[in-house]
């Protein structure tokens, strides 16, 4: 049973490093074809896209604590101010409905 799983992981392993190579070589040749200010264009902007994810991310978590900071000012009101800010229903009679 041993000696299976390692055949199969050996079979799966060197097959994933020829599709690699593969992938790597289609890419090296495609890489010759283009011209160099193309690929100085796709490399700036792959770094400002690789820059700007932590910005992003960062933005998104002062984003979160500053709502969970307002939720927390909003608890702290006393409590007779909560409960008149809640909606409440009006039910109508029959007469005075119009």
């Amino acid at each position: 049973m041993y000696q299976a799983f390692t055949q199969y992981l050996y079979s799966v392993l060197r097959q994933a490093t020829q599709e690699f190579r593969q992938l790597t070589g289609t890419l090296a040749q495609a890489l010759l074809r283009t011209p160099l200010p193309r690929i100085v264009i796709i490399c700036a902007a792959l770094a400002l896209f690789i820059s700007l994810i932590p910005f992003i991310l960062s933005l998104f978590i002062l984003l979160v604590l500053f709502r969970l900071f307002l939720g927390m000012l909003q608890n702290t009101a006393p409590r007779h101010r909560r409960q008149s800010m809640v909606y409440r229903q009006v039910q109508f009679g029959r007469n005075e409905r119009k």
